[in-house]
């Protein structure tokens, strides 16, 4: 998990392929999809048991941090 934090502005980002469905596949896909579960948990409160109640600001500051 920290080579993907330690990314963040020092290293060059991975690259991570995905399939025709949108998903991670490849090398880094388990690395990445750590990195998501990991960041999303840190991020929004564990009281959201549906994604769709998520306010949109808190899910496009997750995006852009993905995007990173």
């Amino acid at each position: 998990m920290h080579n993907v934090y330690d990314r963040l502005g020092t290293v060059p980002p991975i690259r991570v392929e995905y399939n025709g469905d949108g998903q991670p596949i490849g090398d880094n896909a388990s690395e990445f999809s750590n990195f998501i579960s990991t960041l999303v948990k840190s991020k929004i409160s564990l009281g959201h048991n549906d994604w769709r109640k998520v306010d949109v600001e808190q899910k496009n500051h997750l995006w852009k941090t993905l995007k990173v």
